[in-house]
């Protein structure tokens, strides 16, 4: 039968298994038999006698399924992308800390601090150009 793990308790050495027929199995340490730990919400095959798992396997078609749909929902996240959940900016600042891997608060004060830095450019370029009226001065081509 197959089903998800709800629970494992490595100090009890025992987990319950919620099985796809809607009935909650246990099951003891030694029942599990593949080489990854035991977590909630991972897919699992077993055999049962009663209320009690035995020869406890995770489900690894589900796992290679699941871990296929991770990989595309991943693609989403290789170019440029703003947040829906961190909307300083738009979500810009959200989304350039999740693609870069940094705190939102550092994002926004690298924007913050970059901003200061083009607009004083900006201003820096305005102060070297050479100054010449524009009013009534054809434009150039």
């Amino acid at each position: 039968m197959k089903g998800k793990l709800l629970d494992f308790s490595v100090t009890d050495g025992r987990g319950v298994i919620s099985g796809d027929d809607g009935n909650r199995y246990t099951f003891a340490g030694k029942d599990w038999k593949s080489r990854a730990n035991p977590s909630p919400g991972t897919r699992v095959d077993f055999d049962f006698e009663g209320k009690s798992a035995t020869d406890v396997y995770v489900d690894e078609e589900e796992s290679a399924t699941t871990s296929r749909q991770h990989a595309q929902l991943d693609e989403r996240y290789s170019s440029l992308y703003c947040s829906s959940d961190e909307k300083f900016v738009f979500g810009l600042c959200g989304g350039l800390a999740h693609k870069f891997g940094l705190p939102a608060a550092a994002m926004r004060l690298i924007v913050f601090l970059s901003l200061f830095v083009f607009i004083g450019w900006l201003y820096l370029v305005g102060i070297f150009l050479p100054k010449l009226p524009t009013k009534g001065v054809p434009r150039a081509g």
